[in-house]
């Protein structure tokens, strides 16, 4: 909470319809509409059974690349809403691997994990049209390996921009001047379960000791600013620039402590300063709705890389982001975005750097 308003700790559903209508080429809307459709059965389902939100973080333990985070299929980890996505459709689906890749991506996997085992496959180009297929020498036959048959894609957003030539803006020589024109598509995706051929990621279960966690202290000591203890308040003072929350010791565990400074941190980079967002909204206002849904995902991201998770723990705390998902389809998507951009300051990242992996 932004202020004197109680912190109510960390999570997001991770249950829920993820699948979608069939259709040749689903738009960008209907993508975003599916997506806020899957979150706001799942909270309706959470209000109606009066159950406590399960933790929002992902549904594995550090398998394969990447940790916590979805990765594509070179390691490279998914970033703003794909990720809340992927780890919803994950946990619903009971996939345990964090790894994605694309058909094809899906395919040449597999048959770079035979020729490792010794099996002689070959790429072949296709006599018609472009691409390649992969053949089993061995075996005088189609190689197999790749996504297995009537296992459903999950569609993820990307975006990007690309250049083109301004006809109706010249510059002094009389050529074009160049304009960028943003865009965003969908991609359809596989998670590593359902790909023939390649073996299962070595999980290693890690020990974990709830009472002291040092990649979480590591940042907070880094964060120019400071966390004071003591009181039955959690909130950000925008005026001074300082989180309040009450002492650990008060807190069940010490991982919901840690979400719940991660959760005012998330506010504080709304700071004018910072990244200037809105954070001095009216209580119960879609506003304040959405600038708590930015925080919750803040702390999610936050959280993910440290390797801790955090609960909500009131049920009625999900009523203001149903409200707010429910009038605007693209709200997990915006507060996606901007969590992210929160979680890479909180982490001290360089936007620059880590702009190719949106």
């Amino acid at each position: 909470m932004v202020e004197n308003v109680a912190r109510r700790s960390a999570s997001i559903n991770q249950h829920g319809d993820t699948s979608m209508a069939k259709s040749k080429a689903p738009k960008i809307s209907d993508i975003a509409q599916h997506i806020t459709d899957s979150f706001v059965g799942q909270i309706e389902g959470w209000m109606e059974a009066g159950e406590k939100a399960p933790a929002w973080s992902c549904p594995w333990v550090n398998v394969g690349n990447g940790g916590a985070y979805p990765v594509r299929a070179n390691g490279e980890p998914y970033r703003g809403s794909n990720v809340i996505w992927l780890w919803f459709v994950a946990s619903q689906k009971g996939y345990t691997s964090n790894q994605w890749f694309g058909y094809s991506g899906a395919k040449e996997a597999s048959a770079k994990y035979a020729r490792s085992q010794g099996r002689n496959i070959e790429q072949r180009d296709r006599k018609r049209g472009n691409g390649h297929y992969f053949w089993d020498v061995d075996n005088d036959c189609l190689f197999e390996g790749g996504v297995r048959k009537g296992e459903e894609s999950t569609p993820v957003v990307y975006s990007g921009a690309r250049e083109i030539d301004d006809k109706r803006n010249l510059d002094e020589n009389g050529d074009p001047t160049k304009k960028v024109i943003p865009f965003i598509k969908y991609l359809n995706v596989f998670n590593r379960d359902q790909v023939e051929g390649l073996p299962a990621d070595d999980v290693e279960l890690p020990d974990v000791d709830w009472n002291a966690c040092d990649n979480a202290d590591a940042v907070i000591k880094a964060y120019p600013l400071d966390v004071i203890e003591g009181g039955n308040r959690a909130y950000y003072s925008p005026s001074k620039h300082e989180v309040h929350t009450p002492s650990r010791e008060q807190f069940k565990s010490s991982a919901e402590w840690y979400a719940v400074v991660f959760h005012e941190f998330g506010h504080s980079t709304g700071h004018k300063s910072i990244l200037g967002r809105d954070i001095r909204n009216a209580f119960g206002s879609p506003e304040y709705a959405f600038e708590e849904l930015v925080a919750e995902l803040t702390s999610a991201f936050v959280c993910a890389e440290v390797g801790i998770e955090g609960r909500i723990q009131h049920v009625e705390y999900l009523a203001n982001w149903l409200d707010v998902l429910k009038n605007d389809k693209n709200a997990i998507l915006r507060a996606s975005s901007k969590a992210q951009a929160a979680a890479d300051h909180i982490m001290g990242r360089d936007q620059i750097e880590y702009a190719k992996a949106a």
